[in-house]
């Protein structure tokens, strides 16, 4: 007969819980833990999470299948914002008056200084140039920077024009780099400009409504684009809080993935089949999983909170390489403590796609 003793009974029960952890939908990864976790994206082709961790002063590499950290590079705050090149060779990364340009294959590190200029926000084009908008001095035009980070070809406005003033700039380019896509967040409504950027001049291509049913509305926080470059999704939290699908050529608003609270984040797997929708609210902060095509809701999760002050808040997300794991800064700045959370989105049963029409 199998006896127990209190060593044997302490050995069960300490697997148990750890095996219990290491397999739960929702986890930690607490050496992640810091006071301020700006940004978090995917690479697209690598097994790797990016991390933009201004409060630790550092590049944080995470390898998405041990959910462990790879390495780390020492950066100067404050980190604003990342883009991956459209070959994945290169990661650039806005800091404090310079952009560092990361080699995703040796991991090394090189710094270019852009004359102490705060980037808000930056995106690659097909020809690794770089286009990029300040911060603390919106509104403020687009700077386009060639491929060697040193020389700024030209700057431009949006608009018809090309000299409309640009409002706390958000830039996306879509997967091919040829059409760039400029977010204006501090305006209501708010609006989103395409450029065609094939050659050194930018040609105006549209822009989204004013109002009306195909407007995205107002209080933009995030957007993103479909690999398969048809359409946007559109973040927003203004009286209807959704994620607005719009269409890439006549940017008009197609359809509502309704979220009730606020969406501050969104994720679109690399294949465009889903799309992953960060909610923040003080007392419930939930992830929405969509289903592009056809769309409608697949599960609502709702999100871990271990911040003892109050309820932590979400900031961004990022699907895995598999579609398997979404990664989500969450925690709450105020009381400096944020960490990355993982949800396991396959370990639990989806409800029935309900149909959303289109307008």
């Amino acid at each position: 007969m199998l006896k127990f003793n209190r060593l044997t009974m302490f050995t069960f029960f300490t697997f148990f819980i750890t095996a219990n952890l290491a397999f739960a939908e929702n986890r930690w990864i607490y050496d992640t833990k810091s006071t301020d976790l700006q940004m978090i994206q995917a690479d697209g082709v690598r097994d790797r999470i990016y991390l933009l961790d201004s409060g630790n002063s550092r590049f944080v590499i995470i390898d998405s299948r041990t959910e462990k950290i790879i390495k780390t590079i020492p950066m100067t705050t404050p980190l604003s914002d990342m883009s991956i090149s459209k070959n994945h060779r290169y990661a650039i990364i806005a800091t404090d008056g310079d952009i560092m340009r990361v080699n995703l294959e040796t991991l090394d590190a090189e710094s270019f200084s852009i004359n102490d200029l705060l980037v808000e926000s930056l995106t690659f084009d097909f020809r690794e140039d770089v286009y990029f908008v300040t911060r603390y001095s919106a509104p403020d035009h687009i700077y386009h920077l060639r491929s060697n980070l040193t020389d700024i070809v030209d700057t431009f406005g949006v608009g018809e024009n090309l000299s409309e003033p640009v409002n706390f700039g958000l830039l996306r380019t879509d997967p091919t780099g040829v059409s760039l896509f400029v977010g204006q967040r501090d305006i209501s409504p708010a609006r989103i400009d395409k450029f065609d950027v094939t050659t050194d001049t930018p040609v105006f291509l549209g822009r989204t409504v004013h109002s009306g049913q195909y407007s995205i509305g107002s209080s933009m926080e995030d957007f993103a684009i479909s690999p398969t470059h048809d359409e946007l999704y559109v973040a927003t939290t203004d009286f209807t809080p959704a994620i607005k699908v719009v269409d890439t050529t006549t940017l008009y608003r197609l359809v509502d993935f309704e979220t009730v609270d606020q969406p501050v984040g969104v994720s679109i797997d690399r294949v465009g089949k889903e799309l992953l929708a960060i909610t923040n609210n003080f007392y419930t902060n939930k992830m929405y999983r969509f289903k592009l095509k056809p769309r409608g809701l697949l599960k609502e999760y709702d999100l871990l909170s271990d911040v003892w002050h109050g309820h932590g808040q979400p900031r961004g997300v990022a699907f895995d390489q598999q579609g398997k794991k979404a990664f989500i800064i969450h925690g709450h700045p105020d009381y400096e403590e944020m960490k990355v959370q993982v949800v396991d989105i396959r370990r639990s049963p989806c409800i029935d796609v309900a149909s959303v029409e289109e307008m």
